[in-house]
């Protein structure tokens, strides 16, 4: 073992300026609710600890894995030798005179639509009643009722592999059913825009409340561990 690995609580210390949790129960943070322990963990309340943590763990070649809400996600009962990095970093912003929206990859749906109905900002509402961050919705490219996140995404900020910022547009992420390119490359999203449409807020309310009521009927309640909704409907072709 490196001397890097051996001491890297210090090494982390040391380059991001806040310290690592250690022995972190990992059912903590899964919707399965099952999970052993992580050797190390960090959770990350800006894009500048984000990445410092990210090009600190990489420089210590210490395995790493970073999470959103925790939905979908199935920790092994032997833990993870290595360190998970939850990305903690919420919040948004409406584009000053056009229908966009600026979001952090760590905040939540819900946040989002709440934040889109408020501003009068229309096109996200079948994404009522999915949980978990934006980061996880563009990484699976979410969806429901015909539409996905992929859809409305205009461009967004990564963190790629040589630790380089870029900022990237759609077509990079090679949207198709469930699925995105950072399923393939492992980039880090930082934040996207979505490019939506002006509606009244009451008129979206009400599509949110629509959906959430059909998907209440199907799905239980999100405080319930749960596997949710992850088999993928099949993809035929025209006339199957």
């Amino acid at each position: 073992m490196s001397r890097v690995k051996e001491n890297f609580p210090e090494f982390f210390l040391e380059n991001v300026k806040k310290p690592l949790l250690t022995s972190v129960p990992l059912h903590d943070y899964s919707n399965f609710k099952i999970g052993g322990t992580a050797d190390f963990f960090f959770e990350a309340a800006s894009n500048k600890e984000l990445v410092d943590a990210v090009i600190c763990v990489r420089e210590a070649s210490v395995p790493y894995y970073i999470i959103g809400g925790g939905y979908n996600l199935l920790f092994d009962d032997s833990g993870f030798r290595g360190l998970i990095i939850k990305n903690g970093v919420k919040g948004m912003q409406k584009k000053e005179g056009i229908p966009e929206v600026e979001v952090f990859a760590g905040a939540s749906l819900g946040d989002l639509l709440r934040f889109c109905e408020e501003q009068g900002l229309g096109g996200l509402e079948f994404a009522a009643g999915i949980p978990g961050t934006l980061g996880g919705a563009v990484f699976g490219n979410a969806g429901a009722f015909e539409q996905s996140i992929g859809d409305f995404l205009k461009e967004a900020l990564l963190l790629d592999a040589k630790g380089r910022q870029v900022q990237v547009e759609r077509d990079y992420f090679e949207f198709r059913y469930r699925h995105s390119f950072l399923k393939e490359k492992h980039d880090v999203l930082l934040s996207a825009v979505f490019e939506l449409r002006e509606e009244e807020g009451k008129t979206i309310k009400a599509l949110i409340d629509g959906n959430l009521e059909k998907r209440e009927k199907k799905h239980p309640p999100h405080d319930l561990p749960c596997a949710g909704s992850y088999f993928k409907n099949p993809v035929l072709s025209s006339g199957e």
